[in-house]
């Protein structure tokens, strides 16, 4: 089916299958995936709110709209817990290479 051709509805379920599959790809932290969906997803979403008829559509494509953004709050939180995760590994290493440094400058 031509992006071109469909009814806000289904641009809606459109954009609610790609969050969900960005969402899977979060609990798997591919970022990468995550990043090239959700640039499938704008696509899709400014197709949806350029459509004739989407002052029509509103209230028939608001509950699937809602479930977006509710798998978007739980993409993002896994996106903020490997941030957390990867800011602390990264204070580690310099924390540990500091260390290795102080060693080698007492060993000289």
């Amino acid at each position: 089916m031509s992006l071109h051709s469909l009814k806000p509805k289904q641009y809606a379920q459109q954009i609610l299958r790609l969050s969900e599959h960005m969402r899977d790809m979060s609990y798997k932290q591919d970022w990468t995936a995550c990043i090239k969906l959700e640039e499938q997803r704008q696509t899709v979403m400014t197709a949806l709110f350029e459509h004739e008829n989407i002052t029509q559509a509103l209230t028939d494509i608001a509950d699937i709209l809602e479930e977006v953004l509710y798998i978007d709050s739980e993409s993002l939180y896994m996106c903020d817990e490997a941030r957390v995760k990867e800011v602390k590994s990264l204070k580690d290493s310099k924390s540990r290479r500091k260390a290795v440094v102080a060693y080698h400058s007492h060993l000289q």
